[in-house]
């Protein structure tokens, strides 16, 4: 039987190293054999069980659908059982495949850090800001994941540092170590063809906490949802899976699911906006083009919805870190017609949420960009269907990813094109 094995667990101040190896014939899978987590605490006092949590939750993936076994010196026991019980809900969800494959471990550890506290993973997109505005009182730490080189913009961190008050970055290359274009060549039609989205994402970007709970002793995580229950598919971030991912005596807390996106706009996003006068920024860019430290493209169909969306409830996409002009619902329009726009079944979950949010009389909301109302009338005219909008082979998978290089004999994330 295939095996992935985690070998090594390595130190430097802030920055842990994960090294594993593999089977050859699964080596195709992955880029890189080492996991690298940054934080910007100390982690010296952290246990190693702990700290291979990030490598674990996003190699468990590969070995489930490879059918391969793992083999770890430590683990915690709550986990332990965390991943055996998600394994089964990955079995129904993939009835094809086999997942007989298991963890075999020497040691189960178990210490009841969590104290109090909640971490919530947040990005700034649309979906985490929700959730972050709506526990605003709780003083939740914001967990910023930097995974890719375009990284998380600036303005985003300051917002969870100084403006919220309260937040903590780590950079990885949980997202690049993988070789997501042979996964999903192997996989995609199991996953939309997307091995982030469709497996990886929500227990990958979960795992990288561990951690930052263990040095803020904290018992709870929100992630914030990607859907509502309308959305029928599977996904990689998904309450049943979500909420059973623990270790310690912590728990996990899939928010906000009985919100769709527009929900989240209408009812939780633009009441503050009004009662703060204050436009928390808004990064949902998916372009393999943004680059690091710029903002969104205001282009790609991730943008366009977002922009479509925030219009349907007449606010300025200009004040949410958008670029529009008199020109930008003339490009949503014809990229719409042309099935410029590249999207997954979840994607476009998003944009038919907004297009049946439409209301019907357009013709008196507010206007902030030309264009604006003339674009609703006829989107909400649409007979919207997915094969009519959208393409399904125009994915770029050779996205820049980071890479470990050394320096002095120390790791460090390099950008890779």
């Amino acid at each position: 039987m295939t095996y992935i094995q985690i070998n090594k667990v390595e130190k430097f101040e802030n920055i842990v190293l994960i090294k594993f190896s593999c089977s050859d014939s699964i080596k195709k899978y992955f880029n890189e054999k080492e996991i690298f987590v940054e934080y910007d605490f100390n982690i010296d006092l952290i246990p190693d069980y702990i700290l291979t949590i990030p490598a674990l939750s996003n190699i468990i993936q590969v070995a489930w659908f490879t059918n391969s076994n793992v083999y770890i010196k430590d683990i915690d026991h709550t986990l332990l059982k965390a991943l055996n019980n998600i394994r089964e809900i990955f079995k129904k969800n993939f009835k094809n495949l086999d997942f007989s494959s298991i963890i075999q471990y020497e040691n189960l550890k178990y210490e009841a850090f969590g104290e109090n506290g909640i971490i919530q993973l947040f990005s700034g997109g649309l979906d985490s800001t929700a959730t972050c505005i709506k526990n605003i009182k709780t003083k939740s730490t914001l967990a910023i994941i930097d995974f890719e080189p375009a990284g998380i913009h600036k303005d985003i961190i300051n917002w969870a540092k100084n403006i919220y008050g309260n937040g903590t970055v780590a950079r990885t290359n949980i997202y690049s170590f993988l070789n997501r274009k042979k996964l999903d060549n192997d996989f995609g039609t199991y996953t939309d063809g997307s091995w982030w989205g469709g497996v990886q994402h929500g227990m990958g970007l979960i795992g990288l906490t561990a951690p930052i709970t263990y040095h803020l002793k904290s018992k709870i995580i929100y992630i914030a949802s990607t859907h509502d229950d309308t959305f029928k598919d599977s996904w990689g971030s998904d309450p049943k899976t979500d909420n059973l991912m623990c270790w310690s005596n912590l728990k996990v807390s899939h928010q906000d699911y009985n919100f769709s996106r527009q929900d989240k706009l209408k009812k939780i996003i633009k009441p503050y906006v009004i009662e703060n006068s204050f436009y928390p920024p808004l990064l949902v860019c998916n372009s393999y083009a943004r680059k690091k430290n710029e903002y969104n493209c205001s282009k790609c169909a991730k943008c366009a919805q977002c922009i479509v969306a925030l219009a349907i409830e007449e606010l300025d996409p200009r004040k949410f870190g958008f670029n529009v002009t008199n020109k930008t619902f003339l490009w949503i329009k014809e990229s719409l017609d042309t099935l410029t726009y590249f999207g997954r079944k979840s994607d476009f979950w998003t944009w038919q949420n907004a297009h049946k949010n439409i209301p019907k009389n357009v013709d008196d909301m507010k206007e902030f960009i030309p264009g604006t109302l003339t674009f609703l009338k006829w989107f909400s005219e649409l007979n919207f269907k997915y094969d009519d909008y959208f393409n399904n082979t125009t994915v770029m998978r050779d996205r820049p990813g980071y890479k470990i290089k050394y320096v002095d004999s120390k790791p460090e994330l390099t950008y890779e094109k």
